[in-house]
């Protein structure tokens, strides 16, 4: 973990490491005691909640029960309990060093070590019920794996897609030299990383910043590429007002030319990665038409807004 650590701090460059620690900084341990004990009883559950989708409660307990079956491993094998619980204490640590955060799947190495941990504690509980009652021990093991069970009924395989590979290889066949396009902020590491492999120059792709409710500041940008008169939208993980009020303006003012959708499911319209190419005609889209509603909270944290340009920038294609 340490190597694997040092590898990824040397390949990113600082307005990217400045970047992650912005959009991550929630699940990285407080260093004043207040806020990190109730970080604790927020945060740590976090990962079964919306990893598994236990319900707080249950996830709660899971959080709970594996520190007892590693305190019940330690009494019998210190040996083992330290291999099972060091990679979980490990990784705290470096939340609170804000070195690594505590966050759902990001964090979803340590289940087998809490799955140990969990059946130690279970197995313990239903040894001490046993001797309560002969049969109580399947009934207590029954009742805390019932949780498990029902996060098997309630979550299913991942069914949202988003291929940016073949809309990336459609723009790159369709537009003509010199066509900007322009990337909704969501959609930056997609584009990183497709375009350039489909053929885009990097001087084509166009970044838009965060402006999360208020669609006006995505067509002050698109008016800047006004004057070259077509231009292609990027859109992935937008499933947002904002796409939608985009391209209804647009569709109202400009004449779409092509389109490209990826639908988020099998036989479903909902899309997930897209392209449309536009003729604005020279004309640059009147942003005062559409005031919006400001949901700040989306863009800004303690860092700079997102994407961070400097970081876009300087992102490593490899």
């Amino acid at each position: 973990m340490l190597g694997a650590f040092l590898v990824a701090r040397a390949s990113l460059t600082p307005e990217v490491r400045t970047f992650l620690h912005a959009y991550w900084y929630p699940w990285f341990v407080p260093w004043d005691v207040g806020q990190a004990i109730r970080w604790t009883f927020q945060q740590l559950p976090d990962p079964l909640r919306r990893e598994y989708g236990l319900p707080f409660a249950a996830a709660a307990a899971y959080t709970v029960l594996p520190l007892l079956g590693w305190l019940r491993l330690w009494r019998r094998n210190r040996a083992v309990a330290l291999v099972i619980g060091s990679p979980v204490v490990v990784t705290l640590a470096a939340a609170a060093a804000q070195q690594y955060p505590f966050a759902h799947r990001l964090v979803v190495f340590l289940l087998p070590f809490l799955l140990l941990g969990l059946g130690e504690a279970i197995d313990g509980l239903g040894s001490a019920a046993a001797r309560w009652q002969q049969h109580a021990r399947g009934v207590v093991v029954g009742i805390l794996m019932l949780p498990a069970f029902g996060a098997l009924v309630i979550l299913h395989p991942v069914r949202r897609l988003e291929e940016a590979r073949p809309v990336w290889e459609h723009i790159a066949a369709a537009r003509e030299p010199g066509e900007p396009v322009y990337v909704y902020f969501t959609g930056w590491l997609a584009a990183g990383y497709y375009a350039p492999r489909a053929g885009v120059p990097e001087r084509d792709v166009h970044y838009g910043r965060c402006h999360a409710g208020e669609p006006a500041g995505y067509l002050a940008e698109l008016g800047a590429l006004a004057g070259s008169g077509r231009v292609w939208l990027f859109f992935t993980h937008a499933l947002t007002p904002d796409r939608v009020a985009i391209l209804g303006y647009l569709d109202s003012t400009a004449t779409r030319l092509d389109s490209l959708v990826i639908p988020a499911q099998p036989r479903r319209t909902e899309p997930s990665a897209s392209a449309y190419r536009y003729d604005l005609n020279g004309r640059a889209p009147r942003p005062g038409v559409m005031p919006g509603r400001a949901r700040p909270s989306v863009c800004e944290g303690p860092g700079p807004h997102l994407p961070v340009d400097s970081a876009l920038g300087s992102w490593g294609r490899r």
